[in-house]
């Protein structure tokens, strides 16, 4: 596979079933990013949905993409 080049966080919808309102992220190597909120706000469904390379099929709906592509 691929070595890493940019990994992408497309919106999807949060925990109320409302449409995401961000830009989609994009991340290259080296990056850094701080992930901050109160309980409850979606932390480690954002954590969960980038190591699970999330396609649309998890609870937010979210998209990650690895060099542009979906897994």
């Amino acid at each position: 596979m691929k070595a890493v080049e940019s990994l992408e966080i497309l919106p999807g919808r949060d925990r109320g079933g409302n449409d995401e309102t961000f830009d989609p992220l994009v991340l290259f190597p080296g990056d850094r990013l701080s992930v901050v909120g109160p309980t409850g706000s979606g932390k480690s469904r954002l954590l969960a949905d980038i190591e699970w390379a999330a396609d649309g099929d998890t609870p937010s709906g979210r998209r990650i993409l690895w060099n542009g592509r979906a897994i």
